[in-house]
């Protein structure tokens, strides 16, 4: 009876320390993610771009361009994309394209052979605020 007392206490045991550095590996990768958002390049008002970009991908929610995670605030594979022919979602844009964007300006433009696209950031970050 006592060895059978000991199997469960040690069992118990084995779980709470299991668990509780499982738990703690979940927030430490969670909090690195966040920092690493926060950390990397802001597509945000105040900067200019100018690049080609070869390869973008959306991935766990960060925006990959050229393989660099940039704070896109709201930019998403879904975001709307306007141009004169109409309008499109960003998933259906394929690489290469220029970005481009002036500084103290909100609008990406997105320029793929001779057609001009562009993107409004802030109703992008708006749009994204609102779905939460």
């Amino acid at each position: 009876m006592r060895v059978e007392l000991k199997k469960k206490v040690l069992t118990l045991l084995l779980y709470i320390v299991v668990g509780t550095l499982g738990l703690a590996f979940i927030i430490y990768n969670f909090s690195r993610e966040v920092d690493k958002r926060n950390n990397a390049p802001s597509l945000n008002f105040g900067c200019a771009i100018n690049t080609i970009v070869r390869k973008i991908s959306f991935e766990r929610n960060g925006l990959y361009i050229n393989d660099t995670l940039y704070n896109a605030g709201g930019i998403s594979w879904y975001s709307r994309l306007y141009s004169k022919a109409g309008v499109f979602n960003f998933s259906s844009f394929k690489t290469p394209f220029t970005l481009r964007k002036a500084v103290n300006n909100d609008t990406l433009h997105l320029i793929k052979e001779y057609s001009k696209y562009y993107l409004v950031i802030s109703e992008e970050v708006k749009y994204a605020s609102e779905e939460k």
